[in-house]
């Protein structure tokens, strides 16, 4: 039997056991590491096989969707499932966009994770009826607008630090990034958003859910 092998990347210990735990229980399914950070999942990653990489969204030094380019940049064999607080709407289609085979909330994660690996094992992905509907939508065109649908990704992972309360050069040091170009994509933002300022940035996230 051709075994799984996993890496569960999230800086959560108690997550980390969790999933560890429901996962060793199966047969065919092995963990290759534990990461609590991007560049500890890069380490490992670049060390051996890995066939499935399952990763928290948020992580303390990267978000997903920087360690997802990371991953595709240097061409780290490995399919990628993230795993989020956030509803399907707000990441999953801007996630599978930049390489991801499947996206599960956490509220879900203890009952559909192994079903989630198994999928991406044999057929490359998995898609829950949430995310389906997310991506039909946007193909028939059904979806209601939403302003931060129009950020670039780079955009897009500023305009979330902002929402978050971070500060220029907090982000300047989280994306390394020069202040001056933090500042680029901040006035970008306001031009694409109609927004004026953080306040209404942080505003607008909160009911969106997006943080």
């Amino acid at each position: 039997m051709d075994m799984i092998s996993v890496l569960i990347v999230d800086d959560h210990d108690l997550l980390r056991s969790g999933l560890k735990t429901l996962i060793e229980m199966e047969a065919d399914i092995t963990i290759a590491g534990e990461a609590g950070s991007a560049c500890e999942a890069m380490s490992i990653l670049r060390s051996g096989r890995v066939d499935i990489t399952i990763m928290d969204l948020e992580l303390p030094d990267k978000n997903g969707l920087e360690l997802l380019k990371d991953i595709k940049n240097e061409t780290i064999e490995t399919a990628v499932l993230v795993l989020s607080m956030h509803p399907e709407n707000r990441w999953a289609k801007r996630l599978i966009q930049n390489g991801a085979c499947g996206y599960l909330t956490k509220v879900n994660a203890a009952e559909k994770i192994v079903a989630a690996i198994r999928a991406i094992e044999h057929e490359g992905h998995y898609i829950t009826p949430e995310v389906s509907a997310v991506l039909f939508e946007e193909v028939a065109g059904t979806q209601k607008p939403v302003v931060h649908a129009r950020l670039s990704d780079r955009e897009y992972e500023v305009f979330i630090l902002i929402s978050k309360g971070k500060t220029i050069r907090d982000i300047s040091e989280q994306l390394s990034l020069s202040v001056n170009t933090v500042n680029t994509y901040r006035r970008r933002i306001y031009e694409k958003t109609g927004f004026k300022n953080s306040e209404q940035i942080i505003k607008y996230a909160v009911e969106q859910k997006l943080v």
